[in-house]
């Protein structure tokens, strides 16, 4: 669930993305809900306007692998984006950037204009759980469960593209 002002989106593990619209009073609105994702969605992101996308856009991932992307002003899925090759599970973005985290032991980093992968992160040898933008030159990402795996922080900088410190 992840929300900007008077707008929620959520992800649902029916394969569904809602759009809801906040009153003064707190109480949701559906506006609008797709079913896109072929399996669950883990995790969901709104990203302010851009010039291609005026009312900014929301971003999806699921179990499925994928992030799908749709205008927040139609909710019309605007692309397909494949990277991951297994459950895409955290997102986090800001203007410049966002940055997606998967099963697959990898983090990406994508360019919020045109939506293309910049960075692969690498530093991982299980799921990535959790991401973080610092700012534009560094990111975080990390994991963290019950199960053991490889309870690792990455701390990565845009000028050099790779893992700075691990723990």
């Amino acid at each position: 669930l992840k929300g900007k002002e008077d707008t929620l989106l959520s992800g649902s593990r029916d394969g569904t993305v809602k759009l809801w619209g906040l009153n003064e009073s707190n109480e949701a609105r559906l506006i609008h809900s797709h079913h896109e994702h072929l399996s669950f969605v883990n995790s969901v992101l709104l990203q302010d306007s851009m010039p291609s996308y005026p009312a900014g856009y929301a971003v999806s991932g699921g179990a499925d692998n994928n992030l799908r992307v749709f205008d927040v002003g139609s909710f019309e899925m605007a692309g397909c984006l494949l990277k991951h090759s297994k459950n895409v599970c955290a997102l986090a973005g800001n203007n410049q950037y966002f940055i997606s985290g998967s099963w697959d032991s990898t983090a990406v980093v994508w360019d919020s204009r045109t939506l293309r992968p910049v960075w692969n992160l690498m530093g991982h040898d299980n799921a990535v759980w959790a991401v973080l933008i610092l700012d534009e030159d560094r990111f975080i990402t990390g994991m963290h469960t019950w199960l053991v795996l490889d309870q690792t922080v990455c701390r990565f900088s845009r000028q050099n593209n790779k893992n700075l410190a691990s723990k």
